[in-house]
C-alpha cells in the first residue's frame, strides 16, 4: 500500500511515466499500442503489440495492427508474416486481406497480391480500392514480365480498373492507370491508336486531372492536344472557391491573384476572375481593392453587348465605394447601373441610401417606393420611418 501512495506523487514531481507500466490486461496493452502508432512510436507499438499476443495469441487484431507497425519500418516480410497469422485465426476481414496484398506488391509478389484481392472482392464486390489494386498488381507483372498469363492482360487491369471508376467516379488514379494501361496495350502490340483509341485515352487522364491526380497532367501533356493551362486554371478555381468557403482567405486570394495574372489576353476568363476576386476583397472589408477590381471589369466590359453584365460591375462597384463612405461616386455607379438595364430591387434600395446620405430625402423616398414595389423589405420599412406612407404600395418580385 505505501508504492501506491507513493507512486502518484513521484510521477507527478517528475512527470515521467511509460504507457506500458501502467498496463496490465491485454485490452490495456492494445490501447497503449494503438496510441503509439498515432504517436507514430511504431517500435513502442510493436513492443505494446507483443505483450498482447502473449496474453492472447489468438488476438488477429492485435497481429493486424503489430503487421501494420513493422511495414511503417519496413520491415516488409516480417509484417507479411504478421498478416498471414491474422489471417489464419480470421480469414473473413477483408482490412487485413488487403494490407497483405498491397504488402505483396511492394516485395513483387503480384500472383499473391492478386489473390489477396480476389478473396477480398468476393466477400465485399463493392470496395473500389481492392479493384484498383488487383488492377495494379496485375499491370506490374505485366510490365515486370512476371509470369505472364491470361489472367495478368490489360484487358483484366482494364476491366478492374473500370469497376472500380464506376464504384467511385472521383477516384482519380483510377483513370489515370486504366489510360496508361489502354496505351500501353496498344505499344504492346504494335498498334497506332485510332482516334477513338486517343479520345478514350486522354478522356481518362482528363478524369484523372479532375479528380486530383496531379501527374496526370503531364500524360495530358504529352498525349493529348488538351490545353492544359484550360485544366490547370479550372482545378486552381475550384480550390480558390474551395478555400473562400473554408474561410480560407489568404489561401482563396493568392490562387485568384494567379488566375487573373494567367488571364491576361483571354477576357472572358479575367471577367469571370474579376468578378470572383473583387467579390471575396469586398466579403473581408477590402473595399480599396474590391474597387480596383471592379474598375478593371468595367474597362473590360465597355465594349461588351451585355449591358446588365456591365451594369452588375458598376453597382458592385458602388457598393464598395459607399462602404467606403465614398457616397458621391457610389451614387454615380448606382445610376450608371440603372441606365445599363439593371434595374433590380436591391439597386433601388441601394441608390435610395445613398441620396438619403446626400439630404436629397425626395428622389431617396422616390428610389425606395421603386424597391418596395419591387418586394424589396427593407426599401419598405425605409418608406415607413422616412417617408410619406399615404399612398398605397404592392410588392412586384424582380
Amino acid at each position: 500500500m505505501k508504492f501506491t501512495q507513493l507512486s502518484l506523487p513521484i510521477v507527478l514531481l517528475f512527470g515521467i511515466v511509460s504507457i506500458q507500466s501502467l498496463a496490465q490486461t491485454a485490452q490495456e496493452y492494445f490501447q497503449a499500442a494503438k496510441r503509439n502508432l498515432e504517436l507514430g512510436d511504431f517500435q513502442q507499438a510493436i513492443k505494446n503489440f507483443d505483450l498482447v499476443i502473449s496474453l492472447e495469441p489468438s488476438n488477429y487484431q492485435a497481429f493486424a495492427q503489430r503487421a501494420f507497425a513493422k511495414s511503417k519500418l519496413m520491415l516488409l516480410a516480417d509484417a507479411i508474416t504478421d498478416y498471414d497469422k491474422a489471417i489464419l485465426i480470421n480469414p473473413n476481414d477483408t482490412w487485413i486481406l488487403g494490407s497483405r496484398g498491397i504488402l505483396k506488391i511492394q516485395v513483387g509478389d503480384y500472383q499473391e497480391a492478386v489473390a489477396d484481392f480476389d478473396r477480398s472482392l468476393q466477400l465485399d464486390p463493392k470496395d473500389p480500392w481492392d479493384y484498383v489494386m488487383r488492377g495494379e498488381a496485375k499491370y506490374l507483372a505485366i510490365k515486370n514480365n512476371i509470369r505472364p498469363s491470361s489472367k495478368f492482360s490489360y484487358y483484366s487491369v482494364v476491366d478492374d480498373l473500370s469497376r472500380a471508376a464506376s464504384l467511385d467516379p472521383n477516384f482519380g488514379f483510377a483513370f489515370m492507370r486504366r489510360a496508361q494501361a489502354r496505351l500501353d496495350s496498344l505499344q504492346m502490340n504494335l498498334l497506332i491508336p485510332s482516334t477513338k483509341d486517343m479520345e478514350s485515352i486522354c478522356d481518362d487522364w482528363l478524369m484523372a486531372t479532375n479528380s486530383g491526380a496531379q501527374e496526370a497532367i503531364t500524360y495530358l501533356q504529352q498525349n493529348c492536344g488538351i490545353q492544359i493551362a484550360d485544366v490547370i486554371s479550372e482545378k486552381t478555381s475550384t480550390m480558390a472557391k474551395y478555400h473562400a468557403v473554408q474561410k480560407e482567405y489568404n489561401k482563396s486570394l493568392a490562387l485568384y491573384n494567379t488566375l487573373v495574372g494567367e488571364s491576361k489576353g483571354q477576357p472572358e476568363k479575367q471577367i469571370s476572375f474579376l468578378f470572383e476576386r473583387a467579390e471575396l476583397q469586398f466579403s473581408q472589408g477590402k473595399f480599396y481593392e474590391a474597387i480596383n477590381d471592379y474598375s478593371q471589369l468595367i474597362s473590360y466590359l465597355i465594349k461588351n453587348p451585355d449591358k446588365k453584365l456591365s451594369g452588375k460591375a458598376y453597382y458592385l462597384r458602388g457598393l464598395a465605394q459607399s462602404r467606403s463612405n465614398n457616397t458621391e461616386e457610389a451614387l454615380d455607379d448606382y445610376n450608371q447601373a440603372v441606365d445599363l438595364g439593371y434595374q433590380f430591387s436591391w439597386v433601388y434600395y441601394e441608390r435610395g441610401l445613398a441620396y438619403n446620405m446626400l439630404a436629397n430625402k425626395e428622389a431617396a423616398c422616390q428610389d425606395w417606393g421603386i424597391s418596395a414595389e419591387k418586394g424589396h423589405e427593407q426599401a419598405l420599412e425605409m418608406l415607413r420611418e422616412h417617408c410619406k406612407t399615404g399612398f398605397s404600395l404592392f410588392k412586384k418580385k424582380d
